[in-house]
């Protein structure tokens, strides 16, 4: 029952197009593996982003069973490799993965990021039961924005340069990538996004990042779907009629891109550029019968993404 009630989210990072998966198995075991921003620094446990996470899927009616963390401040991508192997976490179904600030901080090379990077999305994969769309990746925050560090130019040049290097990989392997150093960059006009040692974010910045998560994850609480209904309705500003062979969408909000794929494939098969308040009317006629994937982008961070049965 709960494998067909998984729900599959499209992300899609500058101007090319990935098709990338989060999956969602109930009951949810989280595993979040990182350093001082995972286990939540200078806040309390409840304030943590993980724990922020699962509260905020289990109020949009996800079963989450368990949450486990590994992360200690100060770690770098090889003693993240190191615990990990000592304590050889078993039986999670969704593992996030957020590491390399202590890697620019301590001075290390590039290159062997790169490939500490690396093997630490690999052994994510593995510890989500070998399935990619399992897991995802956050960006490393710029603390450059802090008051530690008074906006050190060179501090975010080097972490741009980091995160380059995490993007890039993460999307070779197909894992669902949220970026969340812009958030970060407000830390300086806004103190209260920075936690009351001057370094770490506060609760109020935990919840921004879990916010730009939550953004492609539907309330269950919301959705229906059902065999003989050719649309899955699901509760967000966005409207959707099919009538024929026509798709009608309207956008309660500004103008949108909506892209629609194929399930099996991945295969892009329609894309329209779609105008506010007003239905917009789509030929569907060359379609097979099936269920295909739809994203409505309203701009870079902000996505509605769903079932369609055509």
């Amino acid at each position: 029952m709960y494998r067909y009630l998984n729900f599959i989210f499209i992300l899609f990072l500058g101007t090319v197009v990935h098709a990338q998966t989060l999956v969602l198995d109930e009951p949810l075991r989280f595993l979040a593996l990182g350093d001082s921003y995972t286990i939540g620094e200078s806040v309390d446990e409840n304030a943590r982003w993980p724990v922020q996470l699962v509260d905020s899927l289990q109020s949009r009616g996800y079963r989450v069973d368990s949450l486990k963390i590994i992360a200690t401040t100060g770690w770098r991508t090889d003693q993240l490799l190191q615990a990990i192997e000592t304590q050889k976490p078993d039986g999670f179904n969704l593992v996030s993965l957020l590491i390399g600030v202590n890697n620019q901080y301590q001075g290390g090379a590039l290159e062997v990021y790169k490939v500490e990077f690396e093997a630490l999305l690999k052994k994510a994969i593995e510890l989500a039961g070998g399935d990619r769309y399992k897991v995802f990746v956050l960006s490393i925050p710029d603390y450059a924005f802090t008051p530690f560090a008074n906006g050190d130019t060179v501090i975010t040049r080097e972490l741009d340069a980091f995160n380059q290097i995490n993007r890039s990989i993460t999307n070779q392997y197909g894992v669902s990538y949220f970026h969340i150093t812009d958030i970060t960059r407000n830390g300086l006009k806004q103190p209260d996004l920075v936690a009351g040692d001057g370094l770490h974010p506060s609760e109020k910045m935990y919840a921004l990042w879990v916010e730009r998560i939550m953004e492609i994850i539907p309330n269950k609480n919301g959705i229906t779907f059902s065999t003989p209904s050719p649309v899955g309705q699901i509760s967000l500003p966005v409207v959707f009629i099919q009538r024929n062979d026509q798709l009608h969408i309207m956008p309660l909000f500004s103008p949108a891109h909506f892209y629609l794929y194929e399930l099996g494939s991945g295969r892009l098969v329609l894309q329209y550029n779609l105008e506010p308040n007003t239905f917009n009317i789509l030929n569907t006629s060359f379609l097979n019968q099936g269920i295909y994937l739809y994203s409505v982008v309203r701009n870079t961070y902000t996505r509605y993404t769903g079932k369609l049965f055509i």
